[in-house]
């Protein structure tokens, strides 16, 4: 009948593994708080050995800059409260290391813990899907097998190795609980997607606000609402072409809010978008940013810096919808500097 403890039978088997023998004390809740800080420990090792070092300083400053987290008590955190983006930050770093089947493992095993950062995986395919596209039309037949795995075996071993964990760790956590507690967990995500919550954070919120009695999505609201989701929607399906896979992961991170509805500390996920504006290779790191990489960092920063003000404001309703406000502000400023940067590879190219 709650609207919180809506985790998969993924996350509660693991959860389960490390609780279910121990007894509810000081030092185990203790121990158990020091989880998430090693995760994050790993994911910016991670990033650093991936992306490099400049990257990795700049995670860890909008980690430690931003106010989404706030309400109430989530500032404290919560035992594997951060597990999810962090699987996810270091499929990432494999996807950049061009391990890909550990890339495709991790990246499922965050979408099996939360169901949030489905969309940016689904977005990894779509590089495949343009390139399938354009075969198709300058040979005016499908690309055959043999063609496609040449061409596209990055992104068909990245949906090997996810397919492997995704049904092996379906089979786990129904072996553990039984298959009808995905069936509850399917129906407690929909009684959370219906109601109305003071902290989310989501275009919804952008386009209905916050009246104190809920998200008001009038008809003419709906509309407007239903035009900036496609809007959206397709600024990330143009901008995903020809672009690395960890870029298109990233990329449909920015649809998280726009698709679902997502409480505020679910937008932590932003820690990691910086790493959009890092496309040399590692061991080039040190050559400066072209201006349209410098904006998405200084984008993602600059929130960081806004929401100074936002923490002020004591009404929680105003306060999680100037954080929204900020949010696609800077998801706006981002995805024009992601095209710009795109107009200018493609006229390499073709010159």
């Amino acid at each position: 009948h709650d609207h919180g403890g809506n985790a998969t039978p993924v996350w509660l088997m693991i959860a389960h593994l490390l609780f279910s023998q121990t007894d509810a004390s000081h030092q185990v809740l203790m121990a158990s708080a020091l989880l998430d800080p090693l995760l994050l420990l790993v994911l910016f090792v991670a990033i650093g050995r991936a992306f490099g070092i400049r990257s990795m300083l700049i995670t860890m400053v909008v980690f430690g800059a931003n106010d989404f987290y706030m309400y109430g008590t989530n500032w404290a955190g919560a035992t594997l409260r951060l597990d999810w983006m962090v699987y996810f930050g270091l499929g990432l770093c494999a996807l950049r290391k061009e391990r890909w089947v550990l890339g495709g493992v991790m990246l499922a095993l965050s979408c099996m813990i939360r169901v949030v950062p489905t969309l940016a995986f689904a977005c990894v395919l779509i590089p495949a899907l343009w390139w399938v596209r354009i075969h198709w039309a300058e040979q005016g037949r499908r690309p055959s097998l043999r063609e496609l795995w040449e061409a596209q075996a990055p992104t068909l071993r990245v949906l090997a190795g996810a397919a492997g964990c995704v049904l092996l760790l379906f089979l786990l956590s129904s072996a553990l609980f039984s298959f009808g507690a995905w069936v509850d967990w399917v129906h407690k995500i929909m009684l959370l997607s219906k109601g109305e919550h003071l902290n989310h954070v989501s275009l919804r919120t952008l386009i209905g606000g916050w009246a104190g009695e809920g998200h008001h999505l009038t008809p003419v609201r709906a509309r407007v609402f239903m035009a900036a989701v496609m809007i959206f929607l397709l600024a990330v399906i143009l901008l995903c072409r020809g672009r690395r896979l960890e870029h298109a992961a990233l990329l449909g991170l920015l649809l998280v809010p726009v698709m679902f509805y997502p409480a505020n500390y679910y937008i932590h996920f932003i820690t990691i978008v910086p790493l959009l504006a890092f496309t040399a290779p590692v061991k080039d790191q040190n050559v400066p940013l072209t201006w349209n990489q410098a904006v998405v960092g200084f984008a993602i920063l600059g929130l960081c810096v806004g929401q100074y003000w936002t923490a002020k404001v004591s009404d929680r309703g105003i306060h999680f919808e100037m954080a929204t406000a900020l949010l696609f502000a800077t998801f706006g400023v981002m995805l024009i500097a992601c095209h710009r940067a795109d107009q200018a590879r493609f006229a390499t190219t073709a010159s």
